[in-house]
């Protein structure tokens, strides 16, 4: 079997939209890490979905926790991650079934994810909601999946407003999860929820130059 890890680098390498994105996603991530910073002291972060660990480059370089353990199903992934981190705990669970330990944050990055998947993925937000003291998740909806056939917030609203509306009372009356900063890119939108009362900020992405690669 390929290294899908290798390919995801190869797309990386090309001036495509995917590259731009990849940008942007690390720009999203910094920026809500500042934000979080500036709030909180996060001395440990559960990366359910680790993949070969661009977000955790960002946890490191913003956050400093203590602990990092990263997860991801494929294990092409765990080995890219266990080269990249060799100070974080690296497992190799199905994101579903797996019961990971409390954190101050634990971040979710669906490929995919939008409304239309929350009975699908009951059970992880539940889990998220008890284990985490600040939750991280990817939404895809207003801008089209990251990959595969593209969706839209008409799917579920009037408007874009509606569905973050619609989203925000969703995770707070099912989860208890209450959306409190979030921060977009082209094709997708990083949302993170606490424990009290829904009340958003939106957050400017912060390029640093850096990238991913």
């Amino acid at each position: 079997m390929a290294d899908p890890s290798v390919s995801y680098r190869e797309r990386l390498a090309r001036p495509t939209f995917l590259k731009h994105d990849a940008r942007l996603e690390r720009a999203c991530l910094v920026g809500l890490a500042r934000w979080l910073s500036e709030r909180d002291s996060i001395t440990s972060i559960v990366d359910v979905m680790g993949g070969i660990g661009e977000s955790a480059g960002v946890w490191e370089q913003e956050l400093s926790p203590e602990t990092m353990l990263l997860n991801d199903l494929d294990e092409h992934c765990c080995k890219q991650l266990v080269g990249r981190y060799p100070d974080a705990t690296v497992s190799n669970r199905d994101a579903k079934a797996w019961d990971w330990p409390p954190a101050d944050l634990v971040f979710i990055d669906f490929n995919c994810f939008t409304l239309r998947q929350v009975d699908e993925w009951a059970v992880v937000f539940e889990r998220l909601a008890r284990t985490a003291r600040w939750g991280l998740v990817t939404d895809s909806c207003c801008y089209g999946f990251k990959f595969g056939a593209r969706a839209s917030w008409r799917r579920y609203a009037d408007s874009e407003a509606g569905y973050w509306a619609l989203l925000e009372r969703t995770f707070w009356n099912r989860f208890g999860l209450g959306l409190r900063a979030a921060s977009r890119f082209s094709n997708a939108a990083f949302l993170l929820f606490d424990h009290l009362a829904p009340g958003v900020e939106w957050i400017k992405p912060i390029e640093d130059r850096k990238g991913f690669f």
